[in-house]
C-alpha cells in the first residue's frame, strides 16, 4: 500500500510529461524529467530545458497545474487531510460533477487567482503584468525552472 502514492506520482508525471514533450517537440524523457522536477518541487531540477515560446509556456503551466492537482488530490486522499475533507463536502456527488470540479472549476479558480495575485506582485515589485502572471503561475504550478525573465 505504501507504493501506491509514489507510483501514482510517477504515472501522472510520465503521462503529462509526454504531453508537454509532444507539444514542445522534446524527447519523451526530457518531458517526463521536466514535469517530474516540477511536481516534486525540486530545487535542482532533473533538466534545465524550459518551454521556448509563449504557447509552450502556457501549455506547460496548464499541464503542471493539472499535475499538481492530481498529485495533491492523491496525497490528500491518502493522508485524509482536513482540507480535502472540507473540499469534499463542496464537490457535487455525481461523477460528472466531481470531474467538472476537478478538471474545470479548480484549474479556472487557480488561473484567476494567478492573475490577481500576479497583478498584486507586479504592482509591488514594479514588474509588468505579464511578468507578475508568469511569476505567480510558475509558483502556483510548482515549476522548478522559472518561465519568465
Amino acid at each position: 500500500m505504501l507504493g501506491v502514492l509514489p507510483l501514482f506520482l510517477v504515472c501522472c508525471s510520465v503521462l503529462l510529461g509526454l504531453l508537454v514533450a509532444a507539444f514542445e517537440d522534446w524527447p519523451a524523457a526530457i518531458g517526463v524529467e521536466y514535469l517530474l522536477s516540477n511536481v516534486l518541487g525540486m530545487t535542482q531540477p532533473l533538466t534545465d530545458i524550459v518551454p521556448s515560446n509563449d504557447a509552450g509556456i502556457h501549455f506547460a503551466i496548464i499541464i503542471n497545474m493539472y499535475a499538481v492537482i492530481l498529485v495533491t488530490t492523491a496525497m490528500g486522499l491518502v493522508a485524509n487531510m482536513s482540507l480535502m475533507t472540507a473540499l469534499a463536502s463542496k464537490v457535487p456527488g455525481s461523477t460528472c460533477g466531481f470531474l467538472a470540479f476537478l478538471f474545470i472549476i479548480t484549474p479556472v479558480t487557480m488561473f484567476v487567482l494567478t492573475w490577481i495575485i500576479g497583478a498584486v506582485m507586479a504592482g509591488i515589485e514594479g514588474w509588468s503584468l505579464h511578468d507578475g502572471y508568469y511569476f505567480m503561475a510558475a509558483s502556483m504550478a510548482s515549476l522548478a525552472n522559472p518561465v519568465g525573465d
